[in-house]
């Protein structure tokens, strides 16, 4: 058997709040193991910038309101607010300029032969629909299922069971420091995506807490993951990507495409204001949704659990991935047994 390779240090520094001489890895957060010095590198970052500021106050008086809330309201739903009104039809709209464009395009081509210029405008506005049509997000091909977790997956009915959820039909696992729970593709199959990085550092309850934190989002009533809103953020999005003028083009190529780039950047911001709106009407449900999520949480693994999970959640930003995905793929081949057995 051959010895694992040590990473072996860029350079040291001293701690500066405790003196001690630490080793610095120029991948990695440098932080203090003999008092904790930067363990968590964004605690103490203050906004800079008097809007950055004014957004931070605003939004820890509204946080505050809302724990309120939340802790007389508990799990009671609250209903439609005129926010979630108002995002639903600004969703619907983005919807409605598809089904226009599809409608409008079949009517002209149904009338326009032999008029080939209208034919072709009507063709154009068929392919414009296709661009602009919902995403709803799609299963990948490299998932698992039941059969081939089946240790996890009866975890995960058992803590869908107590938080009166149901448990997801796929799991995708990768590299980051995260989890998820959503609905994808046209049969809006129940996804959770967990990373391993994450799981791997939980305890057993910690790990029931994260499981019942996500599954708790198919159950809070988040306007954000619902079909028609849910889509329109994710066609906002990728739409948004998909404008990025590639501005390397020289030569000819690159004059003649100068009025295309910007349209595309006219449109881009366009999209973008359209998507921040929408959010900014749906940031009090969706943080009231993660608050109800997290009673969920703490009712499926304790108040504890629930805590040092979302703790340990928070280290993200000490975590660096610059592993290879076949690391992680060979330590999923004992995960499940020795996580969850």
């Amino acid at each position: 058997m051959t010895e694992p390779m040590r990473l072996q240090p860029n350079s040291s520094a001293t701690c500066p709040e405790c003196a001690t001489v630490i080793p610095v890895y120029s991948d990695y957060v440098t932080w203090c193991d003999a008092c904790g010095w930067n363990v968590n590198p964004r605690a103490d970052r203050t906004p800079s910038g008097p809007f950055a500021r004014l957004y931070a106050r605003l939004g820890q008086r509204v946080g505050a309101a809302m724990l309120r809330d939340m802790a007389e309201a508990g799990l009671r739903s609250p209903g439609l607010s005129g926010s979630v009104l108002a995002a639903g039809a600004m969703a619907l709209l983005v919807h409605m300029v598809t089904l226009g464009l599809v409608v409008g395009s079949l009517r002209i081509m149904s009338t326009a032969w032999p008029n080939a210029f209208l034919i072709v405008i009507g063709a154009g506005g068929l392919l414009m629909a296709w661009l602009l049509r919902p995403d709803l997000g799609h299963v990948p091909e490299a998932h698992y299922t039941r059969e081939r977790l089946p240790h996890l997956f009866a975890l995960l009915d058992r803590v869908a069971a107590a938080i009166g959820g149901r448990s997801p039909e796929v799991v995708l696992i990768d590299g980051a420091y995260n989890a998820s729970f959503g609905r994808m593709g046209l049969r809006q199959t129940r996804v959770m995506s967990l990373g391993l990085p994450l799981v791997a550092g939980l305890e057993p309850k910690e790990l029931v807490a994260l499981l019942g934190h996500e599954l708790g989002h198919g159950v809070n009533g988040d306007a954000a993951r619902s079909l028609a809103i849910g889509s329109a953020l994710r066609t906002l999005e990728s739409r948004h990507w998909m404008l990025q003028p590639n501005w390397d083009q020289g030569g000819l190529l690159g004059v003649a495409g100068l009025p295309v780039f910007l349209l595309a950047v006219c449109l881009r911001w366009v999209l973008r204001l359209y998507g921040e709106a929408l959010v900014h009407l749906l940031f009090r449900q969706s943080q009231r949704a993660e608050y109800r999520a997290d009673i969920l949480a703490g009712g499926a693994a304790g108040t504890d659990a629930a805590i040092h999970t979302l703790e340990k959640c928070s280290w993200h930003t000490a975590f660096t991935w610059r592993c290879s995905a076949q690391r992680w793929v060979t330590a999923l081949a004992c995960w499940p047994t020795t996580r969850t057995g």
